[in-house]
């Protein structure tokens, strides 16, 4: 099991264009089937699951609900947690 926790977030600040760097060296870290536990403040489920499946390492099992809160129209949450597995 790998487990990021604001590393991805710190990585976007310097352009979306290594989200496939990350997603490569997290799947040099895991094992064939291992997993993959992302925390972040900054992309949405939606926007982490898109990202992460992009470069087919990895595919999305799951995530974990947060409380939601509603602004000018639109819910979320303020943070995303997902897991993914290696393909």
């Amino acid at each position: 099991v790998v487990h990021d926790k604001g590393t991805l977030d710190a990585i976007l600040l310097a352009g979306s264009e290594r989200i496939g760097q990350y997603a490569a060296a997290t799947a040099a870290l895991s094992k064939p089937n291992g997993l993959l536990v992302i925390t972040s403040c900054n992309l949405t489920a939606k926007e982490l699951v898109a990202a992460m499946e992009e470069g087919c390492k990895w595919k999305h099992v799951g995530g974990l609900e947060y409380p939601t809160f509603a602004f000018g129209g639109s819910s979320g949450s303020r943070v995303a947690t997902e897991a993914f597995r290696r393909v």
